[in-house]
């Protein structure tokens, strides 16, 4: 959509547009819905997905790349309530989804998205060198955890992930993706 196309009440153009609503909804990219949506952005642009379609809420995975299901999850130190604070304990939520019987992960990958500033006045989640990303196949996630809905950073970190910034992002999830 056009960000400058004004409300109107039936027929005649109103004096706020799209954009504002934007601004006024989508401002706070630290709140976290915000940022798992920022997140997903950032790894399509980075794998040239083309993005001009929109978001696609009901999809089963976030993002599909080379023919390989990508499920992206985002977390930060800095955590937003009514303010910024820092987090004690870093998780990230893992999807998963009834087949029959079993409980299964939507995506054949997953890219864990942290942004890693920790000092609130320097915080830019546009900056994207304040962001690290993890990048793993779902498989090693299923073997140590099974149908969990979390995973604690340290878990992570544990399952010896690709590490990524935003540079080698690419190169990363190409290297990772040939082995799957």
């Amino acid at each position: 959509m056009d960000g400058n196309k004004k409300f109107s009440d039936n027929g005649s153009p109103l004096d706020y547009s799209l954009n504002e609503f934007w601004e006024w909804y989508a401002s706070d990219l630290m709140h976290g819905p915000l940022r798992g949506a920022l997140a997903e952005y950032i790894i399509a642009q980075a794998l040239n997905i083309d993005c001009s379609s929109g978001r696609n809420l009901w999809a089963a995975y976030d993002l599909e790349y080379q023919g390989h299901s990508i499920e992206v999850k985002s977390s930060a130190y800095l955590q937003k309530k009514e303010h910024l604070h820092l987090s004690k304990r870093l998780t990230f939520s893992i999807d998963t989804h009834k087949h029959g019987a079993e409980t299964k992960h939507h995506a054949e990958l997953y890219i864990f998205c942290l942004i890693h500033c920790k000092d609130e006045a320097m915080c830019d989640p546009m900056d994207l060198s304040q962001w690290t990303f993890y990048i793993l196949p779902t498989v090693e996630i299923e073997n140590l955890l099974g149908n969990k809905r979390t995973m604690s950073f340290r878990t992570l970190v544990s399952l010896n992930p690709t590490i990524a910034s935003y540079k080698s992002l690419k190169q990363g999830i190409d290297e990772v993706c040939k082995n799957l």
